[in-house]
């Protein structure tokens, strides 16, 4: 079956020109000047130069804009893990140029979230895990890719394997991040082994590498939705956050849907 064509604008800037009546002094500079970049075949821009080049070789390999979208998101969950990974959520638009339409993913919100209570502190320093929900990147992710994508699924999700296992420079924010989180992260064992090796945070310009993640993202890009769901990271996340008082079983995860 023929994929769709789309087109995907991911937290890209715009810049528009307007016309005005007046002539322009000739002396004034573009505003965009030093800052243009033009490509013939596709831009990808986020938040780490590993997920971006993710998401470029993507495009390079033959793939269209939901490949590389996918590509660099799953690449961020390892490279900014302050920010996203495979227990997060998110949303998705996706404009289909010749049906000439869009479709919007939702695997953002929280499912059965009533079942739990909100966030507690708890004396240890570590805040309850009563508020997280059912997490929806994965499926999300590979629901977009299903739909509109081109490549083989192992493609999309082989430079973010490859920076989990290779390991990449930990910048400012992340290190900041870190250290700042300490407490909280010296609470869960295998949080405290990747982040504060011999008890210290990780500074900028030390390698982290996640093979545990790893093999994660392995699971998925060999089985898909249930690589993730119905496998022993679900196990594993619901282990915890049944220690931690959560009511999270493995059949709220394997029931997860995107919208």
């Amino acid at each position: 079956m023929r994929r769709p064509t789309v087109r995907l604008v991911i937290a890209l800037p715009l810049l528009v020109a307007c016309g005005t009546s007046g002539n322009v002094p000739q002396t004034t500079p573009a505003p965009d000047l030093g800052k243009r970049f033009v490509a013939d075949n596709g831009i990808v821009s986020s938040a780490h130069p590993q997920a971006s080049e993710a998401g470029v070789e993507m495009l390079r390999r033959g793939g269209n804009a939901v490949d590389a979208a996918v590509a660099t998101a799953f690449t961020l969950g390892v490279g900014e893990p302050q920010m996203s990974g495979l227990g997060g959520g998110g949303g998705m638009l996706v404009w289909l140029q010749r049906e000439g339409r869009a479709e919007y993913i939702d695997f953002y919100r929280a499912q059965r979230v009533e079942t739990w209570r909100g966030v507690e502190a708890l004396d240890s320093g570590v805040v309850s895990l009563r508020g997280v929900g059912v997490p929806g990147e994965v499926a999300g992710l590979l629901e977009a890719h299903e739909r509109c994508g081109r490549l083989p699924r192992a493609d999309v999700l082989a430079p973010a394997i490859r920076l989990a296992e290779e390991g990449f420079p930990v910048n400012q924010i992340l290190a900041d991040m870190i250290a700042s989180s300490a407490d909280r992260l010296s609470g869960f064992p295998s949080s405290a082994r990747l982040y504060l090796p011999g008890g210290e945070p990780l500074k900028p310009g030390d390698i982290l590498r996640n093979p545990e993640l790893a093999t994660a993202l392995r699971r998925v890009a060999a089985e898909g939705r249930s690589g993730f769901y119905e496998s022993e990271t679900a196990r594993e996340v619901v282990r915890v956050l049944n220690e931690w008082d959560h009511p999270a079983t493995l059949a709220d995860f394997a029931a997860y849907t995107p919208q």
